[in-house]
């Protein structure tokens, strides 16, 4: 699989191929707490009153964007693959979808879980390419953000953006959003945990979920889109 990113200005370009994605998230500065107090209020108001304070200020993780995975179940997959004599496997058990090949090299019928690849050149006559969907994001207009005109404005006004790319062993365990808010931890100011630091905490959270404590290969980078 391949991901890539390549910055220029305001833009990114986001070219990717597999089942591996690339996402980014938006991390929009708290909104400013509501002075609510009063004198007259008793302890469980003050309480409830600060409760309020501290979940406004803590900042939402979205996410703005993310690649597709190039799978032989959709659609446009499919009819690419079929149309070339390929044929696709459906797993009635889990609905999981993989393309068929026989290997002059294995001397045997291989499963591909991928419609798209790159390097696996049997699979290449029976529709699995290796050309990358090609997509081009403009920071400065990114769905998510409460400041849209600019994403170099204030720090105190400006959203965080960051990029987080990695194969499927990630993303498989966890829905996105997971990932999205664990990470935000790494941009939290003074507090923020070092990337490498959060990336083991979130395995280590996500592994005991796989039976027989079963962990696909793991490759992951986070960046900061300041």
């Amino acid at each position: 699989t391949g991901s890539v990113t390549y910055r220029q200005g305001s833009k990114v370009y986001i070219a990717n191929v597999g089942d591996s994605q690339t996402v980014l998230v938006t991390v929009n500065p708290p909104a400013p707490a509501e002075n609510q107090s009063d004198r007259n209020s008793n302890q469980k108001q003050k309480q409830k009153q600060k409760q309020k304070q501290k979940q406004r200020q803590k900042p939402t993780a979205t996410i703005s964007y993310m690649t597709a995975k190039h799978k032989p179940s959709m659609p446009a997959e499919k009819a690419r693959i079929e149309a070339m004599g390929g044929k696709i496997f459906v797993n009635k058990k889990n609905g999981m979808t993989r393309v068929n090949a026989y290997s002059s090299v294995a001397h045997e019928t291989i499963s591909l879980a991928m419609s798209r690849a790159i390097g696996d050149l049997e699979w290449t006559r029976i529709g699995v390419t290796a050309e990358p969907d090609i997509d081009v994001i403009d920071l400065q207009h990114l769905p998510g953000t409460n400041n849209t005109s600019s994403v170099s404005s204030s720090p105190a006004s400006s959203p965080t953006i960051f990029l987080i790319a990695a194969s499927d062993g990630l993303w498989d365990v966890r829905r996105r959003e997971f990932f999205a808010n664990q990470f935000a931890e790494c941009f939290d100011g003074p507090q923020a945990t070092p990337p490498i630091h959060q990336l083991w905490q979130i395995i280590r959270k996500v592994t005991p979920t796989n039976p027989k404590w079963y962990r696909d290969d793991i490759t992951a980078i986070l960046r900061l889109m300041d």
